[in-house]
C-alpha cells in the first residue's frame, strides 16, 4: 500500500521507483564490475539518484521488520475437521 499511495501516474515508472528510493533495474543499481587485463576496474559509474519520497522506504523497512506470525501451525478449520474426524472413524484410517 505505501507504493501504491506514493505512485504518480503521470510519471514513468521508472522514475516513480527512484524518486522512493526503490531499483528499477538492479543490473543498473548494482553493476557487476568486470576487471581488464591491465587490471583497471572499467565499470560503469551509477549516478546518484536523489530519493524525494524516503517515507516509502522507512514504511517498507517497518514492515520488513515487523515480527512474522507463526505459520507453522494448522488453520482452526483444520484442526476443527481433523478433530471431527477422530471422533467419527477413530483408528479406521482406511474411511
Amino acid at each position: 500500500p505505501q507504493i501504491r499511495n506514493a505512485w504518480d501516474d503521470k510519471k514513468s515508472m521508472a522514475r516513480n521507483l527512484q524518486e522512493m528510493g526503490l531499483a528499477f533495474d538492479p543490473n543498473r543499481t548494482l553493476p557487476i564490475k568486470n576487471k581488464s587485463l591491465l587490471g583497471k576496474d572499467s565499470g560503469p559509474k551509477v549516478p546518484v539518484n536523489i530519493v524525494t519520497k524516503p517515507y516509502v522506504l522507512n514504511k517498507l523497512e517497518e514492515e520488513a521488520n515487523r515480527p512474522e506470525k507463526d505459520s507453522k501451525t494448522l488453520s482452526s478449520d483444520l484442526v476443527e475437521y481433523a478433530q471431527y474426524m477422530i471422533r467419527e472413524h477413530n483408528d479406521d484410517y482406511k474411511v
